[in-house]
């Protein structure tokens, strides 16, 4: 199999998903529309009073429905249509995923990111420990002098004072 094919009907097939999708929310949308002149013609009908009036209204309602089973058919076909590409998308995954260089790139590829992560939170543990044992360092300083835990409070009551003045 052919990599660079495969990749180009892949990309190919991916830009018609998206097409779908915006053909699909257009035929929503004109469904809505068209259910809304159906209510209008069916409102229309019921307040005629002359014959003629409700024979117009009559031919409105109709048109309405006829457009309204119209869309409808044509919002099926385009679901079945992308349900289509979505399986000649997962039939291209499966043979590119058949491919055993491309499943030995992948593996290594998923092997370099779980590294990383790993390397990461590591990295992350070793910073939240040194935090800590900065803090006990700190802690311990402040128990063993007196004068030092005056100054604290100190502190904090005057980081008091200030953010009620500011909140004032």
């Amino acid at each position: 199999m052919d990599l660079e094919k495969l990749n180009n009907d892949y990309l190919r097939l991916k830009v018609a998903t998206e097409k779908f999708k915006t053909i699909l929310e257009q035929y929503e949308n004109d469904l809505k529309l068209a259910e809304k002149d159906k209510e209008t013609a069916e409102n229309n009908l019921k307040v005629a009073t002359k014959p003629a009036e409700k024979k117009k209204y009559q031919a409105e309602l109709n048109k309405a429905i006829i457009n309204i089973d119209y869309i409808k058919i044509q919002i099926e076909t385009a679901k079945n249509q992308q349900q289509k590409v979505q399986e000649d998308i997962n039939k291209i995954i499966a043979d590119v995923k058949s491919i055993p260089e491309v499943k030995e790139q992948c593996n290594r590829a998923i092997d370099i990111r779980t590294q990383r992560q790993i390397a990461k939170f590591e990295k992350q543990k070793k910073e939240q420990e040194e935090k800590k044992e900065n803090l006990e360092q700190f802690k311990n300083m402040i128990e063993k002098h007196p004068q030092a835990i005056m100054i604290v409070n100190n502190i904090e009551n005057k980081s008091l004072e200030i953010s009620k003045k500011i909140v004032r």
